[in-house]
C-alpha cells in the first residue's frame, strides 16, 4: 500500500522551484524557462542540494524511495538506477567477482554481460538454450547449469536473462538450486520483467531464488527512460561491495526528475489496482488475436513459462518480421519494439490504451487478411539454415556435422531437447585478452578464419552473434549475412557492417 504520509519526490521538487531561491549551483539552465530546448523540466532539474540526499551515500529522501521500493519488491534492498539496466550489470558483476574468476554468461543475454566480463577481466563460459521453432532462444535449462558449474570449479558467478525480448522465462528455481549447490552466485537480468510478480503476472526470479536481480523500470512500466533498479536479494551479500561499484558506474550527478519517475512508478505498484486491469486487458487482447491465419501469436509453447506482455507475431505467410514492422508503420501509424527474421515483437505497457489495442487488433486483421496464402520461405532459408536441425537418433546436425565436431572447443553447455541448436564460434582468448591486440578491418567475406576483435550482435536486443576473441567461421559468415539481408539491425563496435568487421591483426 502506498505511504501517503511521506513526500513524493516530484512533490519536493515542485514545491522547492516554487520557493524561489537563487541557484548559485548546478546545472547550468538554472531553472530558467527562457531555454525552450529543455521543454519545461528544468524546473525540476536540481543537483544534491540541501534537503535532497545523495543518491550514492543515501540518508533521506532518496533513502526513502530505494527503502520504499526494496519493501515494494519484496527484497533485502533496492538500489535506483539512473544509467538503466546497464549500470545494475556492470556493478553487480564486478561486485561479485575477481579478477580471473569465471563466469558462465547463457549466450542469449544482453551485450553489457559481455562487457562486464571483460571489464572485470574474467574467464567467459556459456550456457547455451535450446532454439525454438518460432526462430529464437528457449529457456536456460537448469540441468545444463549444473553441468557446467560440475565440470568447472573457477565459475564463481552466473548470469541468465529471464524473460528474454521475446518473453520466454527460464526456470530461476531450479538455475538458483543449481547454483547454490556449488557455491556459486546467480545474477538474473530481468530487465524486460520489472512487473512480474504483481497482478496476475508470472513470479518473478526475486522470488525464486536469485542473488541480485536488475529490473528496467522504463521497459514497462511508468517510468521515464533510463530508469532501473537492482535489487540484493540474499541476506549474506555485502551491499558496500554492489555500493561502491554502483558509485564506479554510475553518474556522480543523477538525475532528479528521473528519480521522481521511480519514485511514481513504487508508488504505482503499491496502489495495484491499474496493474490487475493491465493485465486483465492484455489477456482480452491476445484473446482477441487468436483468429489470425498467416500469424501465430506465440504463447509460449517449448518455454518452462512466458509473459503474456510480449505479443510475439510470428509469420506463417510471405511476410517477414521487418516487413511485419514496416507495414504496421507505415501504413497504420504502429510502431513495433523489435522485428526479427520471421517475427516481430509488440510490447505492452502500463501506459496501454484500449484504443491502442484496438488499433492493434483492426490492424492485424487486415494485414492477415491481405497477407500471402502462400506459405513462407523464410524458415527455409534463413532459419533452417542459420539454426540447423538437430537429429538425436543420429547424433548429428542436418549438415552432417557431428556434436563433437560441433562443439569442439566451445564452452558451452546446450540443453540436448531443443528442436534446433545455435553453434557458436571457437574462443581462442578472452575478450579482455583480444581487446588489447591489434586489430584491422576486413570485408565480411575475407573474415573467416580470423579471430574477431568486436562484438557483432543485432540490435535489439543486442545478443552477441560473436564475442571479441572468437574464431569467425563459415556459419557465422552466413548467419550475419542472412540477419542482414532479412532487416535486422546488425552492429559492431569498431567495423561498419556489412562492409567490414575488425579482426586480430
Amino acid at each position: 500500500m502506498e505511504d501517503k504520509n511521506k513526500i513524493t519526490l516530484s512533490d519536493a521538487l515542485g514545491r522547492y522551484a516554487e520557493d524561489g531561491y537563487a541557484p548559485f549551483h548546478m546545472p547550468g539552465h538554472k531553472r530558467n524557462p527562457a531555454f525552450g530546448h529543455l521543454m519545461g523540466i528544468e524546473g525540476l532539474d536540481i543537483t544534491e542540494i540541501f534537503g535532497f540526499d545523495n543518491l550514492h551515500d543515501a540518508s533521506g529522501i532518496l533513502k526513502d524511495v530505494n527503502d520504499a521500493a526494496a519493501k515494494t519488491y519484496g527484497v533485502r534492498e533496492s538500489r535506483m538506477l539512473v544509467g538503466g539496466s546497464t549500470a545494475g550489470i556492470l556493478s553487480a558483476v564486478r561486485a561479485l567477482t575477481r579478477t580471473g574468476d569465471g563466469i558462465l554468461i547463457a549466450r542469449n543475454c544482453h551485450g553489457s554481460v559481455y562487457n562486464a566480463a571483460e571489464l572485470a577481466r574474467l574467464e567467459e563460459y556459456y550456457v547455451l538454450p535450446g532454439m525454438l521453432a518460432e526462430g529464437f532462444y528457449a529457456s536456460v535449462q537448469p540441468e545444463c547449469v549444473d553441468k557446467a558449474l560440475s565440470e568447472n570449479s573457477d565459475i564463481k558467478l552466473v548470469v541468465v536473462t529471464s524473460p528474454t525480448y521475446e518473453g520466454v522465462i527460464s526456470d530461476i528455481k531450479g538455475i538458483a538450486e543449481a547454483c547454490h549447490r556449488h557455491g556459486v552466485r546467480l545474477i538474473v537480468d530481468e530487465a524486460h520483467g520489472a512487473h512480474l510478480g504483481f497482478a496476475s503476472f508470472e513470479e518473478s526470479a526475486r522470488e525464486q531464488g536469485a542473488d541480485i536481480v536488475i529490473n528496467s523500470l522504463h521497459k514497462t512500466l511508468p517510468s521515464l527512460t533510463q530508469t532501473a533498479i537492482l535489487h540484493i536479494c540474499a541476506q549474506d551479500i555485502d551491499q558496500k561491495l554492489v555500493d561502491e561499484q554502483l558509485a564506479v558506474f554510475e553518474t556522480s550527478s543523477p538525475s532528479y526528475p528521473l528519480m521522481a519517475s521511480i519514485d511514481g512508478c513504487v508508488r504505482y505498484l503499491q496502489r495495484g489496482e491499474e496493474m490487475k486491469e493491465w493485465a486483465k486487458n492484455i489477456r482480452a487482447l491476445r484473446e482477441s488475436l487468436s483468429d489470425l491465419k498467416n500469424f501465430e501469436l506465440y504463447a509460449g509453447g517449448g518455454a518452462f513459462a512466458y509473459d503474456i506482455s510480449k505479443l510475439v507475431f510470428v509469420s506463417r505467410g510471405g511476410m517477414s518480421g521487418s516487413e511485419l514492422m514496416r507495414a504496421l508503420r507505415q501504413e497504420y501509424k504502429i510502431e513495433l519494439e523489435m522485428a526479427g527474421v520471421n517475427y516481430a515483437v509488440a510490447m505492452c505497457g502500463a501506459g496501454d490504451t484500449p484504443q491502442m489495442y484496438s488499433r492493434l487488433k483492426t490492424a492485424m486483421y487486415e494485414l492477415d487478411r491481405a497477407a500471402s496464402a502462400q506459405k513462407s520461405v523464410l524458415n527455409k532459408t534463413c532459419f533452417e539454415n542459420t539454426f540447423p536441425k538437430f537429429s538425436q537418433n543420429e547424433n548429428t546436425f542436418e549438415d552432417g556435422m557431428s556434436v563433437e565436431d560441433a562443439f569442439a572447443g566451445r564452452r558451452l553447455w546446450s540443453g540436448e531437447d531443443a528442436q534446433r541448436t545455435e553453434i557458436i564460434p571457437v574462443k581462442a582468448m578472452s575478450a579482455a585478452t583480444a581487446r588489447d591486440l591489434p586489430f584491422e578491418l576486413v570485408p565480411l567475406r575475407e573474415a573467416e578464419g580470423r579471430v574477431a576483435a568486436e562484438n557483432i550482435r543485432a540490435y535489439p536486443p543486442g545478443c552477441p552473434i560473436i564475442v571479441k576473441g572468437e574464431i569467425v567461421d563459415k556459419r557465422t559468415v552466413e548467419k550475419l549475412t542472412r540477419l542482414f539481408e532479412f532487416g535486422a539491425s546488425v552492429q559492431g563496435g569498431k567495423g561498419r557492417f556489412p562492409q567490414n568487421i575488425a579482426v586480430l591483426a
